[in-house]
């Protein structure tokens, strides 16, 4: 983790608790801090996503599930309770689709890296050279920094469990975090919500992820020795078959 990733992460904790407090002090109501403090990134996603012409879904969904929470908070008298269960949606529902596709045997890791590798094909082909949406997903999986996957080594059996493995490691964490929300939310009271419920998500996401990180370089390294102990494969054509003298002395005798 560099020096830039360390202080966003001390600042993605810090700065929202400081807001929480302040406008607490101000409001006198624990309610409309919390209210006000998951407002502030929810609208500014939005204004970013307007002012660059480049509003993703997952940030409209997530403005709309805010607004359904507050919706219900003021409903409901000022219970916080709907706004602090809304940060238990996107995570719990991400983990179980992440379980689920385990259990049908989708994984959603390797049905990303199919599709990836699939559009950087498409990319490649002179069908793709026009603006279709299969052009444009090519397109930005030959961005800058851009890792394309290799379509046989996606299919490689061992590419395959280690995509089932991480699917279910981040649908465990996820699910786990999601879990961590709702118990706090049904349990503390909504000052001490406000202050340990991002510091558990943060935890939980970040042992998950680093669990996740600790397998897949052990899974690489076990790959790579795998692939030093096959035989490589000539490429030089071998010779010609030798003729058949059984089928030659046939021949001669027809003839």
């Amino acid at each position: 983790m560099t020096g830039r990733d360390r202080r966003r992460l001390i600042a993605g904790l810090a700065l929202p608790l400081v807001a929480f407090l302040v406008l607490r002090r101000a409001l006198g109501n624990a309610t409309g801090a919390l209210a006000i403090t998951d407002a502030i990134p929810v609208v500014w996603i939005i204004a970013v996503g307007v002012w660059r012409r480049e509003l993703a879904g997952v940030a409209v969904l997530s403005a709309v599930i805010f607004a359904i929470a507050l919706g219900l908070t003021i409903t409901f008298g000022d219970s916080s309770l709907p706004l602090e269960l809304r940060r238990s949606v996107f995570p719990g529902a991400l983990g179980l689709a992440c379980l689920i596709s385990i259990a049908i045997g989708r994984p959603l890791l390797a049905v990303a890296a199919a599709r990836a590798a699939a559009a950087a094909g498409g990319d490649r082909g002179p069908a793709s050279a026009g603006t279709g949406d299969r052009g444009a997903a090519g397109a930005s999986a030959h961005r800058p920094g851009a890792r394309i996957p290799d379509p046989d080594r996606l299919n490689a059996p061992g590419s395959q469990r280690v995509l089932r493995t991480l699917t279910a490691m981040i649908g465990v964490a996820l699910v786990a975090d999601a879990a961590a929300q709702v118990v706090l939310a049904l349990t503390v009271s909504t000052a001490t919500f406000a202050e340990v419920a991002r510091v558990a998500s943060y935890v939980i996401i970040g042992g998950g992820l680093a669990v996740c990180a600790l397998y897949l370089r052990a899974a690489r390294s076990r790959l790579a020795d795998q692939g030093q102990r096959e035989p490589p494969a000539d490429p030089r054509p071998g010779p010609p078959p030798e003729p058949d003298p059984r089928r030659r002395a046939t021949h001669g005798n027809h003839s």
